[in-house]
């Protein structure tokens, strides 16, 4: 059977810890380092990677980054390939802050690594330096977003996220919806 949908998880970014998958992760402190605990509850949008943009934040034009971990969890031991990241026009929140993905550098490492899986970063306004390729949303097709290889199961990936204040009327909520596109067989 190949890599289902429900297979596909995204983690919090741990940067105090030693190993991935230990400790928890927190919003708005996801800022690289090791895979933490912490699963994105994609049933609750809100405040689940970045803090709200505060009115100065928002006026000032603030560029703020995150970290978080797409893993192959799958049990059917097969990999995720030509996976692609991308915010879909469909559910892309307009009039908002602009946002852009990348893929960490260090690339598809075992969940549980005890070396770095990540860049780490001192604060949320401190881009990663070994990022160089961004690739800004909306995205009209899967095709149009990042390529990130393959995840071999029990594998994972850092994602970074870059978020702009575009100095627009405050919108609350804005979404945030990441899609992962990929080939499996069975």
């Amino acid at each position: 059977m190949p890599v289902q949908p429900y297979e596909v998880l995204w983690f919090l970014s741990n940067p105090n810890a030693s190993a991935g998958y230990t400790g928890t992760g927190t919003a708005g402190n996801s800022l690289g380092g090791y895979m933490s605990t912490t699963q994105i509850n994609s049933a609750s949008s809100l405040d689940d990677l970045f803090l709200d943009i505060s009115g100065a934040q928002n006026a000032a034009g603030q560029v703020d980054y995150q970290c978080l971990f797409l893993m192959n969890n799958t049990a059917s031991l097969l990999p995720m390939n030509a996976i692609f990241l991308w915010f879909p026009v469909a559910l892309w929140t307009y009039n908002g802050a602009g946002m852009a993905v990348a893929v960490d550098p260090i690339g598809a490492v075992a969940y549980n690594r005890s070396t770095r899986q990540a860049a780490l970063i001192a604060n949320s306004l401190t881009p990663p330096s070994t990022v160089t390729t961004w690739s800004p949303g909306p995205h009209t097709t899967f095709g149009s977003g990042i390529s990130a290889g393959a995840l071999q199961p029990n594998y994972c990936l850092g994602v970074w996220i870059q978020r702009t204040a575009q100095n627009t009327p405050i919108l609350t909520p804005q979404t945030l919806s990441l899609q992962a596109t990929y080939q499996s067989n069975a």
